[in-house]
């Protein structure tokens, strides 16, 4: 493989209400098709912080978009090991503090 597929759109939201944590982590592996749409079907959950998150992560799953794999200079079909880290902080508002979170490369 030349190039190895990427996530096109990091900033993807996920439903999810964090716990009491800074910052949380999950790793998936699926298959990201030649056209750049995950397999839903062949995705599963290494490891996460918490498995309401990396469930949570899962289910937007197929919203994510992709640049695909590259062999030879044409797309194809390949497995992603794929790690997402939310970082969350407090953030003062005129209502009360509300919660920001934020797509980080690693907590």
């Amino acid at each position: 493989m030349d190039q190895p597929a990427r996530l096109m759109n990091p900033d993807e939201p996920v439903a999810y209400q964090p716990p009491y944590l800074s910052c949380i982590t999950v790793r998936l592996r699926f298959v990201v098709d030649a056209l750049g749409r995950p397999d839903t079907t062949s995705a599963y959950i290494v490891s996460a912080s918490t498995p309401a998150f990396g469930t949570a992560v899962l289910a937007s799953l197929p919203h994510w978009r992709f640049a695909p794999a590259l062999r030879r200079g044409k797309p194809v079909r390949a497995v992603l090991d794929l790690t997402r880290s939310l970082r969350y902080q407090a953030v003062p508002s005129g209502d009360g503090p509300t919660l920001r979170l934020t797509w980080v490369s690693a907590c």
